[in-house]
């Protein structure tokens, strides 16, 4: 699930369900100009690879409200760059 990227801009609001996201990742904002926005409300969002926010000089902004995340791993270190989090 790709959010938000080549210098795009994409937003996603989950209201429920669940998401599994199989064989790829979910990306939130990827490369120079983009800016990606996923903000789950409810339900549940499993990755099999990574979650990855902000990624390569793109701005990623992922708000929890409610659900859950899990499969979380990141390729270039903590999740400081490019990231706005705001726990439930």
């Amino acid at each position: 699930m790709y959010i938000g990227i080549a210098a795009g801009t994409g937003s996603l609001i989950q209201n429920g369900n669940v998401s599994t996201v199989g064989g790829r990742d979910v990306v939130v904002g990827e490369g120079t100009g983009s800016v990606g926005s996923y903000t789950p409300n409810a339900g549940s969002v499993t990755a099999v690879n990574f979650v990855q926010v902000g990624r390569a000089g793109g701005m990623g902004t992922y708000t929890m409200n409610g659900g859950s995340v899990s499969g979380i791993q990141t390729s270039d270190g903590p999740l400081t760059r490019g990231l706005s989090y705001c726990p439930a």
